[in-house]
């Protein structure tokens, strides 16, 4: 049996040259894993840095999103029983998810899951311990890490091409496909206790922005449920522009220089959101400070208004301008000096 890892990755190099190398060295040390990369349009950086190193790469001509991406991989490579597919921000920690992945899908008859951070699933969920796995059900998720077998690609067919044009979205619509064509009772399956320790969700700014969408109140794209709504069972396997494959191998790879690379590239990244997470926490104290602020002076305004100097002066104002409150002008600065 073999299985595919792709890194699905778009104008970031610089996540690519941090985290591709552990996942490489872990197909190498794995006879039953291949490993490539599938570049969304022609990043030049991305391109050499794969060309020096020898690092499979499949690269296309014009960007059309991740969804067209994976169709890419899953038309040339046709050969393999398991694919994943995963995120160029993703960190691997440790690889015994792929193997267990593998056995659960074979066990359970599962031929789609997901992973992501646990707090972007959602809906419904239920857990059941299957042989001392823990399985997740929801009905709505997120696709850091994609995990297909062979004949479940086979019977519901690629990612729609209708979300090339926004370079975006798809993975829900091609999700419920397994529901719609009766292969999974649930849309979003993980491995529970895989959420932490084995991968690092990094998270940085999405290359094409989500902004200007209209959203469902189940976070999703209205493009996209308006596609979901139609309930498809199998949409087949299309590609769009030219693309092209360096033809290297995981045996390839210049491994032992890549080590250092993705070491610094590591530092350079973590510095990054560092600087990101202090930025956002001095907003946060700036909102704080003036909040605080305008409490305080809200509250000096108040105390100053309930002293009694400021009473008595309010009172001899009042009483310059009006003769006539002269008169009782001893009764109420008397009452003002016993007022508590």
């Amino acid at each position: 049996m073999k299985s595919l890892i792709c890194i699905n990755t778009c104008s970031r190099p610089d996540q690519i040259k941090a985290y591709v190398y552990d996942f490489i060295k872990f197909c190498q040390e794995n006879e039953g894993y291949d490993f490539v990369i599938s570049l969304d349009g022609k990043d030049q950086e991305v391109i050499r840095f794969c060309e020096f190193f020898k690092i499979p790469l499949i690269y296309s001509e014009e960007r059309e999103g991740v969804g067209i991406s994976k169709n890419r991989v899953i038309e040339l490579k046709k050969d393999y029983d398991f694919y994943f597919f995963l995120e160029d921000d993703v960190e691997l920690i440790n690889g015994s998810v792929f193997d267990v992945s593998v056995d659960v899908a074979k066990k359970e008859n599962i031929y789609h899951m997901n992973l992501d951070e646990k707090r972007r699933y959602f809906g419904n969920k239920k857990v059941e311990n299957k042989d001392g796995v823990n399985i997740g059900y929801y009905d709505y998720g997120s696709a850091s890490f994609n995990f297909f077998t062979r004949k479940g690609i086979g019977l519901v067919g690629g990612f729609h091409e209708e979300f090339a044009k926004y370079r975006r979205f798809g993975h829900t619509e091609h999700t419920y496909r397994f529901v719609n064509t009766g292969l999974h009772k649930r849309a979003f399956i993980v491995l529970e206790d895989y959420f932490e320790d084995y991968f690092v969700w990094h998270n940085p700014p999405s290359v094409t922005s989500p902004k200007g969408f209209a959203v469902t109140e189940n976070r999703l794209a209205q493009v996209e449920q308006n596609l979901i709504d139609q309930k498809l069972t199998f949409f087949p396997i299309k590609t769009i522009s030219k693309y092209h494959f360096n033809q290297y191998t995981k045996n390839d790879v210049r491994i032992s220089y890549l080590k250092d690379i993705s070491e610094g590239y590591k530092k350079v990244i973590l510095e990054q959101e560092k600087s990101t997470i202090l930025r956002i926490q001095q907003k946060e104290n700036e909102k704080h400070t003036i909040r605080d602020n305008s409490v305080f002076a809200e509250g000096s305004e108040y105390n100053l208004r309930h002293s009694k100097a400021f009473q008595v002066g309010d009172l001899f104002f009042r009483s310059v301008k009006n003769p006539l409150k002269w008169v009782t002008f001893p009764f109420n600065f008397v009452k003002i000096l016993l007022k508590k």
